[in-house]
């Protein structure tokens, strides 16, 4: 039987202060980088604790699926690697290569995969095959979005949120932004609204907006903001919001600081009651929605 593992990536973030800033300068790929921009990633970091969470949330994501895995006959090991920072993806896949393994199964913790929004998780990886020149079989398990076990964790995070009152409530589901123009052609805003229109199938919804956030600084980006919304609903007399982080699987500063800091600051500000719900993280539904569709495509490949 040929020798499998299972490769999960994720973004990757400092795992101190100290860490800040060559993590900013990797994330911008050598570009010049303002000290203003260095200096205002070390604040948001520091106020959730001086450190991103999500090598440790992925590390456990991973353990968990392994253990799914293997409850279904699959000898297997996960690794973690992360594509901006620690453990490197060049690294990772170096070391399971000389371990003897044939047959690697790469999975991006993104239930919205794209060309656009994850297509650099993929010519990482493939830039490291090229390089090693190893006969180790790379197959990427994507297209999830829709999984029911999936949708299934997602609507228990908006019933907990809820606490099963609608009223004068804004559901906004806010996920990363991309820039305007080579978005049009890119799957990945449909692929948002397939798992809204996927859940709206399975649960009585509070009216819904689709937003954007972390819009980069120059050019049109992917919109309307999530701001934007929160200030149209407040416009409208809506008393409450609930956000749902629908583009991210684990919490790191986009959730821990820019949702439940700045996004809430601003609808309390505007006198709206502000709730989140939980990001999915080790969610046991969630976890077995990955293990499921990896479980598939090792039977199929």
């Amino acid at each position: 039987m040929n020798k499998k593992a299972v490769l999960i990536l994720a973004f990757g973030g400092p795992r101190s202060v100290e860490e800040v800033e060559p993590f900013i300068r990797k994330v911008l790929e050598g570009r010049d980088v303002p000290k203003e921009v260095i200096e205002g990633a070390k604040r948001r970091y520091s106020a959730i604790g001086g450190r991103s969470p999500l090598l440790a949330i992925t590390e456990r994501q991973a353990e968990l699926i392994e253990e799914g895995l293997k409850r279904r006959g699959e000898d297997v090991t996960v690794h973690v690697a992360m594509l901006n920072w620690y453990p490197s993806i060049d690294e990772t896949v170096e070391r399971i290569a000389r371990e003897g393994t044939e047959r690697l199964y790469v999975v991006v913790m993104s239930s919205h995969t794209s060309p656009l929004a994850t297509g650099r998780y993929r010519r990482a990886v493939e830039e490291v095959m090229r390089k090693l020149n190893t006969p180790m079989d790379v197959v990427f398990v994507e297209g999830w979005h829709t999984h029911p076990l999936y949708i299934e964790a997602l609507r228990d995070t908006i019933k907990d949120a809820l606490k099963g009152s609608c009223k004068d409530t804004l559901l906004v589901f806010t996920a990363h932004s991309l820039p305007q123009e080579p978005a049009e052609e890119d799957p990945y805003e449909s692929k948002l609204r397939e798992t809204i229109d996927a859940l709206s199938s399975r649960m009585s919804l509070p009216p819904v907006r689709l937003a954007f956030q972390s819009r980069g600084r120059e050019g049109r980006w992917l919109s309307p903001s999530t701001e934007e919304v929160i200030k149209e609903a407040s416009e409208q007399g809506i008393k409450r919001v609930c956000l749902v982080p629908l583009g991210f699987v684990a919490d790191h500063v986009e959730t821990l600081y820019d949702i439940d800091i700045v996004l809430r600051r601003l609808a309390e500000s505007l006198g709206m009651e502000f709730v989140r719900t939980a990001s999915l993280n080790t969610s046991e539904r969630f976890i077995e929605a990955v293990v499921d569709v990896i479980w598939k495509k090792i039977r199929i490949s």
